[in-house]
């Protein structure tokens, strides 16, 4: 005789819920997967993916990392993901790099969820931006929930493409002037991973001209601590009839 037939689930979201229901039990999962599709890890894809753009113009994939010895520098801050760049840091990059490739930004400004603004200087803030623009900061104008341009873009760099560093002279050009690099402040809402805080340290010590980064955040997270505070199981109350 056969086995009873598995029913065809119509796409990879309905397959994975029903795998993973079916591993770990439904009062397991009831719960914590509502709080996944809350948090965007796991839910229906709704129109065209995001993904396979978004990891070309952040070049978030680096298939081939170059050897290095212990105690040198990666050549990549994919190294703290084996071969994976924070997406978070890369796009942190882009907005630096925004005036030499600013394709790249909007590009993964425009793909990525959710709403974003920025906010540049108050008053006298235009000398001030004119002055941080020509000394490479990041000096951005009043954006505050403008819709987009209809205008057709340019196909945007890969990131990897205009992102590789020149040590020696981000050394020299350090080396010849006294004073410290300019300090960002980064906040992560809702918690930042080591390997994150690993990536922007390489980007300081690499970006030319050089640039130290303070991390701000509301809770050092791992995968585990993170699935640990998802995990909701739902316990039965129903009494047993004899």
């Amino acid at each position: 005789m056969r086995g009873p037939r598995r029913r065809a689930l119509p796409n990879r979201y309905d397959r994975l819920t029903y795998e993973l229901v079916h591993a770990y039990g439904y009062e397991r999962l009831a719960l914590t997967l509502t709080s996944l599709n809350r948090l965007g890890l796991l839910r229906r894809q709704e129109g065209k993916a995001s993904w396979a753009p978004l990891k070309k113009a952040l070049h978030l994939m680096v298939d081939e990392m170059a050897d290095y010895e212990v105690g040198e520098e990666p050549p990549d801050m994919a190294y703290v993901h084996a071969g994976y760049a924070p997406l978070s840091v890369r796009f942190i990059h882009a907005m630096l790099r925004r005036r030499e490739a600013p394709a790249v930004f909007e590009e993964a400004s425009r793909l990525l969820p959710g709403p974003y603004f920025e906010r540049g200087g108050t008053a006298g803030g235009a000398a001030a931006a004119s002055a941080a623009a020509a000394a490479g900061e990041a000096a951005a104008g009043e954006v505050a929930g403008t819709e987009r341009r209809g205008e057709a873009a340019a196909e945007p760099t890969p990131l990897g493409e205009a992102a590789a560093f020149d040590a020696a002279a981000a050394a020299k050009m350090c080396g010849e002037c006294d004073e410290k690099p300019p300090v960002t402040l980064v906040f992560f809402v809702g918690g930042v991973t080591f390997a994150e805080v690993a990536a922007l340290r390489w980007l300081g010590r690499n970006s030319t001209p050089r640039r130290e980064y303070l991390v701000a955040t509301t809770n050092l997270t791992t995968g585990d601590t993170m699935m640990e505070s998802l995990i909701a199981t739902c316990e039965n109350q129903l009494e047993s009839i004899d």
